[in-house]
């Protein structure tokens, strides 16, 4: 069973206890319902579209509580958990894109280094890279810069 987020609005603001977040909630590529929180520790709310969404949702729950043991005391809880589990992936996949797009510019005009997809440091130059490299002095400095300053801090 495909059971997708789309459209989140993430409220960080918002948040007190728990994510506040809206998101339109797909099930098998179907519009099924709508989730949300309002980030004041309560639970995470999840409602029908319409009959369709209904069936949909409940045979969701039923699917997520296939994967908790039967005398689980939060097998009912079982379908919210899995709301959850995504919205932390879109939540960090956004942050990797974020991050991602943060080292892109730095490496337009220097050289990172660090822990893919977690942490980096970096030199910058005055010019762009491709500038840089198009002259000789310049690789050399690169060369230079990654023998003395990178490789030591690896």
């Amino acid at each position: 069973m495909n059971i997708e987020l789309k459209n989140v609005k993430h409220f960080p603001s918002l948040i007190q206890e728990t994510e506040a977040f809206t998101a339109s909630l797909y099930i098998n590529g179907k519009h099924a319902g709508y989730a949300e929180n309002t980030g004041h520790g309560g639970e995470t709310n999840y409602y029908d579209k319409d009959t369709k969404g209904k069936e949909l949702i409940k045979q969701a729950e039923d699917f997520a509580k296939s994967f908790k043991k039967p005398n689980d005391p939060f097998i009912n809880m079982a379908f919210e958990e899995k709301i959850i589990d995504l919205l932390y992936d879109h939540l960090q996949k956004k942050e990797l894109e974020k991050f991602n797009k943060k080292l892109g510019k730095i490496t337009d005009n220097g050289i990172a280094y660090g822990v893919p997809n977690h942490s980096y440091s970096y030199f910058t130059f005055n010019h762009s890279m491709e500038k840089f490299l198009s002259r000789n002095d310049g690789i050399e400095h690169i060369k230079n810069l990654i023998k003395n300053k990178i490789i030591p801090k690896l």
